[in-house]
């Protein structure tokens, strides 16, 4: 009877921990399908003239990223917009951009997904700014 309550122990163990790596894994794939939807209309945002149907959508993806992505690919994108919509010159658009993609992919790491980093350095009501394009 011991040897079966040990297996039963480890059973359970094994059940758990495929769990949490399924969880894990979808944690993951939500993210990527976020993060390659903003990448495909990022070019908008340096084109010249602006996509504005582009930056829009990509917009509501970053604001998607309020629920979904850990906060400092949240800052990222704000850090991105934010210079976006000043009047900087492009070699700063294009630093910002870099620096927001670099976010995203160390974000897309399976590591990232099994260790959530949503609690540490929490976002203020401040970093979350709701913003739309217009054609200027």
């Amino acid at each position: 009877m011991n040897g079966g309550l040990w297996a039963l122990a480890v059973s359970a163990a094994l059940a758990g921990l495929g769990w949490f790596y399924q969880k894990a894994w979808d944690r993951r794939e939500q993210r990527l399908d976020h993060y390659f939807g903003i990448i495909d209309r990022l070019p908008a945002f340096l084109a010249t003239p602006p996509n504005y149907q582009d930056i829009n959508a990509t917009i509501t993806e970053i604001r998607r990223l309020w629920i979904v992505g850990p906060n400092d690919v949240v800052r990222a994108a704000n850090a991105f917009l934010e210079i976006i919509e000043g009047a900087k010159p492009q070699e700063e658009k294009e630093n910002a951009l870099r620096a927001f993609i670099l976010a995203m992919r160390r974000d897309s790491t399976f590591a990232s997904a099994l260790v959530p980093r949503f609690f540490h350095n929490k976002l203020s009501s401040d970093e979350i700014v709701l913003r739309t394009a217009t054609p200027r």
